[in-house]
């Protein structure tokens, strides 16, 4: 059963990257391990244990998530697929030359140029470059300066730290594919609390809060992006989560994929306050293509000194979505 839930930041929201090398997709994509983070700590926070989720620790969790990617209008957008082309001819005008570098910065397309994508039909890169420059112009990322205080530092630090603030017209959406119906209640009531609380870092400073938009929180997948359900993609499936392979399926061939570092950030235990430094851990990023769907695993990312394991989420979102 796959839902989707659209909501709108009332707050500005700090994702980005906790190790070298940056996040392609910081300020613009919510990947999923935050999002499954965010909704499971505040599933502990209001019921106090971890009945029913068993099914994450033997990779059968009783539900799925997509990262979380922007809707501007009717136009809801996923990561630009990561497909070999054949080798372009050098560009014969300046114009031309400035189109090429517009469309290499292109990070995510509405759902109808990504349908064109997966079936290998062309698309009109112009367009490409408008939609994406409107949803550019939508999302404003600012850097702050903040202090650092500590009794083992013989002096404070300067550091920075990056958010975003959207539009009202932007909204942000995701996907879930409910395998355990009987959790669904506890499912939205983690949701509206993760709303409250806020998603993402520096959230004791109200960043990251948001509100659900759609009327029934869970509702069916818009008819704009059902079809995603049946588009043709010659046998290959593209991520639109980040995943923690449990295959070989990356290496085979028509397989295109980037990796990723994830972990290596602050984690706090929702029972006893107490914070540690996860492991690092390399998973595939949305807009991979897969040869074959892997399910995914929930890589161990424990901090060293802590005795109660933490897992980072790792599971695999597809389109075509089935």
């Amino acid at each position: 059963m796959i839902k989707y839930i659209r909501f709108h930041f009332k707050e500005p929201f700090h994702i980005g990257s906790e190790v070298p090398g940056g996040d392609p997709f910081a300020g613009l994509v919510i990947h999923s391990d935050t999002l499954m983070g965010g909704i499971l700590f505040n599933w502990i926070k209001l019921f106090g244990d971890t009945s029913g989720l068993e099914g994450f620790l033997n990779g059968n969790p009783p539900f799925f998530v997509s990262s979380v990617f922007p809707v501007l209008g009717d136009n809801f957008f996923l990561p630009k697929p990561k497909i070999i082309s054949d080798k372009e001819k050098e560009p014969e005008s300046e114009k031309e030359m400035q189109m090429r570098k517009k469309y290499k910065r292109v990070k995510l397309v509405p759902v109808d140029i990504l349908k064109l994508y997966l079936e290998a039909q062309k698309v009109d890169k112009e367009v490409i470059i408008e939609q994406w420059e409107k949803l550019s112009a939508s999302i404003e990322n600012y850097t702050e300066p903040r202090v650092r205080l500590g009794p083992q530092m013989e002096s404070s630090q300067i550091f920075y730290i990056t958010r975003a603030r959207t539009s009202e017209e932007l909204d942000y959406y995701f996907f879930v594919n409910i395998k355990d119906a009987s959790l669904t209640d506890k499912l939205l009531a983690s949701l509206k609390l993760l709303a409250e609380n806020g998603l993402g870092g520096f959230r004791s400073k109200g960043n990251g809060r948001f509100e659900l938009k759609t009327e029934k929180i869970l509702e069916d997948v818009p008819e704009t992006v059902k079809q995603l359900s049946s588009i043709e993609t010659n046998g290959t499936f593209m991520l639109i989560s980040l995943l923690s392979p449990s295959t070989d399926s990356f290496q085979k061939e028509k397989s295109c994929f980037e990796l990723i570092i994830r972990g290596g950030g602050w984690a706090l235990n929702a029972k006893t306050g107490s914070q540690g430094l996860k492991k690092r851990v390399k998973m595939l990023i949305e807009g991979t293509i897969l040869a074959e769907k892997d399910p995914g695993k929930n890589p161990d990312v424990t901090p060293s000194e802590w005795k109660e394991k933490i897992f980072q989420y790792g599971m695999g979102f597809y389109v075509p979505l089935i």
